[in-house]
């Protein structure tokens, strides 16, 4: 099991052979959840159901000294940070004054940027966390669907996630079904395949339980084929 920064905690399920799964300790997070965790997968997963291509655009919110952001966000891939939800605080307010849905926050969106600092999460997060006035560089994720057919092998991924997070991140594509069904549809010429960074919203239709994401791993685990709902940032 791999470890990737010195805030995360591992966790596995039966199974290592077919995935790792390595649990990432959110540092962002808001007091009280506004919705349950399958709430959260279902609303980010049916925002970003129409959204055939990523798209960018950049939010610029005001906040008074000592207001509340009121986001949560899973940290995991380490270079952005995933909306899981929207609280009460100055990104609601901004929503509220923004009527065209391109330039809200919602769920589902990816934070590449805060006050020109990208690439590193911690930092964005120093920035959110102590900045008055935020240009927050925003990226609504494209929507991908695969499907994935049985196989007589394991389904070699490795994935991250955050405890409250609603998504499965893919860190690593290993020997086993996947890499198999990208090798035969690059071959055929087929446009469609799984990719690292892309994450999991779903499997065989099912989206986070109130188990947290460890109810997705258990679909992962099952037998049989694997049709995958994946928010794609590039």
């Amino acid at each position: 099991m791999r470890c990737c920064s010195n805030w995360c905690c591992d966790a596995e399920l039966e199974g290592a052979d077919m995935m790792a799964a390595t649990a990432m300790e959110p540092a962002f997070r808001l007091e009280e959840p506004q919705q349950s965790l399958t709430e959260q997968a279902l609303l980010a997963a049916s925002h970003l159901a129409t959204t055939q291509t990523a798209t960018r655009f950049r939010a610029l919110i005001r906040r008074a000294q000592g207001a509340r952001l009121g986001l949560e966000l899973d940290l995991s891939e380490g270079a952005t940070a995933f909306i899981v939800q929207v609280g009460p605080g100055a990104v609601a307010d901004y929503n509220s004054r923004n009527n065209g849905p391109s330039g809200t926050v919602e769920p589902g969106d990816v934070i590449m940027g805060v006050n020109g600092c990208s690439g590193n999460v911690d930092e964005m997060i120093q920035h959110l966390q102590s900045d008055e006035d935020l240009a927050l560089d925003m990226l609504r994720p494209q929507y991908v669907k695969v499907s994935i057919p049985e196989g007589d092998t394991c389904l070699g991924l490795d994935v991250l996630f955050a405890p409250r997070g609603v998504t499965l991140l893919v860190d690593k594509i290993a020997p086993g079904m996947v890499e198999n069904f990208n090798r035969s549809n690059k071959e055929n010429g087929i446009d469609s395949e799984v990719r690292v960074k892309d994450r999991i919203v779903s499997v065989n239709g099912k989206v986070v339980g109130k188990e947290g994401p460890s109810s997705l791993l258990e679909v992962l685990h099952q037998p049989g084929g694997k049709e995958l709902l994946l928010l794609r940032v590039d």
